[in-house]
């Protein structure tokens, strides 16, 4: 299995494959893990938490503007 070589996470659109609409920056060594967090999906509250393989822990708030751009949007809309 490709091993990440990113210090960074990225945030796609499935529109646009050619690059990321977003890049989360702050680790100090390689990405390892990432998860969603859902905290109140009908007011589009989520947050990414991510940690690098020197165990370094970063949880990001997802912007609106993040979620329109993203395939997010299609999730929250259905739950309106």
């Amino acid at each position: 299995m490709p091993q990440r070589t990113e210090n960074n996470f990225f945030l796609w659109s499935l529109d646009n494959l050619t690059a990321p609409v977003h890049s989360f920056a702050g680790h100090t060594d390689v990405g390892r893990e990432f998860v969603w967090r859902t905290g109140n999906p009908a007011n589009q509250e989520f947050q990414l938490l991510s940690i690098s393989k020197g165990d370094d822990f970063r949880m990001w708030k997802i912007e609106p503007q993040q979620l329109q751009v993203s395939f997010h949007i299609l999730y929250t809309q259905n739950l309106k």
